[in-house]
């Protein structure tokens, strides 16, 4: 109808438009759980574009979880296979990281479903991370559902997805 206006659908827009400082306050309270120095920690964002394979980042999500992980201080390096880094530069200032250079991670968040993540096993996220003993000290966030919970967390990672 005409000037109706649906409290299903405002409902809605409200927890999308929030859902960047849901995931980014999950991130850190994962992080802080696994007894990390979340101020210090390497954390890579996994995709920035505004959908899988694509290399455009306009209206992007994955961009305001950025913002509001910056909000509490935090630096984050950015991993993604596709992005257009030229724009990506223009933006940002810096070059995305190569996905074969991440080392030494304390938590990877998965923002992004490109093939490339898709196509890791996790054998490969094992040497992203720091090498650590303790268990749950590999922090996963999956937004997108790539990885399978239950062989991350036998295998002692920390892992939360939507």
């Amino acid at each position: 109808m005409l000037g109706y206006h649906s409290q299903i659908i405002a409902a809605g827009r409200k927890i999308n438009d929030n859902m960047a400082i849901f995931i980014a306050d999950t991130l850190i309270k994962k992080m802080i759980q696994a007894n990390k120095n979340v101020k210090e920690a390497d954390i890579y964002i996994m995709g920035v574009t505004f959908k899988e394979n694509c290399p455009d980042m306009r209206n992007s999500k994955a961009i305001e979880v950025c913002k509001h992980i910056a909000e509490y201080g935090i630096k984050v390096k950015v991993v993604d296979p596709v992005v257009d880094k030229a724009e990506f530069k223009s933006q940002f200032g810096t070059e995305p990281v190569d996905l074969k250079d991440v080392q030494n991670a304390d938590c990877l968040v998965f923002l992004v479903a490109h093939q490339q993540f898709r196509d890791l096993r996790s054998t490969d996220l094992e040497t992203m991370f720091k090498q650590q003993k303790q268990q749950n000290s590999h922090v996963i966030i999956d937004v997108k559902n790539i990885f399978d919970q239950e062989i991350l967390e036998e295998k002692g990672y920390s892992y939360w997805s939507l």
